[in-house]
């Protein structure tokens, strides 16, 4: 009796140990498979995300300066923003600002000390257009006369069609003549002299400077 049971335990492992190697193996892998599988979409999926063009770089550089005036001491103009615009079709959404904190200067300093912008980054390409944002307060002061007087802004941007390029990895320095003596006019109410300021800015100068010219 004893005999028949070994025998039996014997036979029944030997089924046992047979349908355990007859799996596919493919079963017993196939979470591991899966896993395999997520990781590499994962990685494809943050290749594709960090794959994206940056635009090339360049800098733009501004200078204003100014002639002298006669009968005037002091012409104290108050520039708000300075935009460019990138050459594209699209009118309103190729603005750039390169100055948005409104300074105020002499202008007639600026005949022997120019005012000098900091360079600013830009996407290197065509430009074709300058804008300048002139706000208050805008005041004169003439000649053997410490009055105060206010300087009235009829239009307060001006606009200044120039094309030029900044170049990648390079500066762009556009030089700006703000000519005070064309801006400024006089109107008579009465007895009494008011003035205004019609901005007459031209480009003077341009040059490139670094690796990309």
């Amino acid at each position: 009796m004893k005999k028949t049971l070994i025998l039996a335990s014997l036979a029944l492992l030997l089924v046992l140990v047979w349908t355990n190697s007859c799996k596919s193996p493919a079963s017993s892998d196939q979470s591991g498979s899966a896993a395999t599988t997520q990781t590499s979409a994962s990685n494809n999926s943050n290749s594709s995300s960090g794959s994206g063009t940056t635009a090339t770089m360049g800098f733009l550089q501004v200078i204003i300066r100014d002639a002298p005036v006669t009968n005037v001491d002091q012409v104290w103009v108050t520039i708000d923003k300075i935009r460019v615009h990138q050459a594209c079709e699209t009118e309103d959404t190729c603005f750039i600002t390169i100055l948005e904190t409104p300074i105020q200067v002499d202008l007639l300093l600026m005949k022997d000390m120019p005012l000098v912008l900091d360079p600013v980054p830009l996407p290197a390409g065509k430009y074709n257009q300058i804008r300048m944002s002139v706000g208050s307060p805008c005041n004169l002061v003439l000649k053997d006369d410490p009055t105060l007087y206010p300087l009235d802004v009829p239009s307060g941007e001006l606009k200044i069609h120039y094309q030029f390029e900044v170049p990648e990895g390079g500066t762009a320095q556009i030089t700006l003549d703000f000519n005070a003596e064309e801006s400024l006019h006089i109107v008579k109410k009465g007895n009494k002299d008011f003035y205004l300021l019609r901005p007459v800015v031209n480009v003077v100068g341009f040059q490139q400077q670094g690796p990309g010219i």
